[in-house]
């Protein structure tokens, strides 16, 4: 959901109320380049363990197709390698189908994308190349627990 980011106070002998020039918006970054659902609570769960998944993304209001290209690449630096993406949100009274937002001439911009995405959750899948679901490094996981039950392991 793309939202104006507020700072200050209230004008006068309180201090100034200034707002500021940006908005953010909620990403999430699929792996698999030919999805078409919003993945399962599992598979977010994945997705997030490999570095892909949710991001809140902070854009210039008057971003340009080059500055939301830049911002997406640096949310998620696995876009680089995948031959690009597209951008997509839940259909019109569906919860769970995707579809990808047509590009406008000159790309993808932040208005174009604050009008037709609203408040709903942006979906970013790459185009020609799947994104890996491991996990980004050993560093990154370093705490594990194994369920009593069943002896599998998740990283917290």
């Amino acid at each position: 959901m793309i939202t104006c980011d507020r700072v200050g106070g209230i004008e006068g002998e309180h201090g100034t109320d200034t707002v500021r020039n940006t908005r953010t918006h909620k990403f999430f970054l699929l792996a698999s380049n030919t999805i078409s659902q919003v993945p399962t609570s599992r598979e977010k769960i994945d997705h997030g363990v490999a570095g892909l998944g949710d991001r809140d993304v902070v854009f210039q209001k008057d971003g340009n197709s080059e500055h939301v290209c830049s911002k997406l690449l640096e949310a998620y630096p696995a876009l680089k390698g995948c031959g690009g993406f597209e951008i997509m949100r839940t259909m019109a009274g569906s919860c769970k189908i995707l579809e990808v937002l047509p590009v406008p001439p000159g790309g993808y911009n932040v208005q174009y994308l604050k009008s037709v995405l609203q408040q709903a959750k942006a979906y970013v899948r790459p185009i020609q190349k799947r994104l890996s679901l491991l996990p980004l490094s050993e560093d990154v996981v370093s705490i594990v627990s194994v369920f009593l039950y069943c002896s599998r392991h998740i990283f917290l």
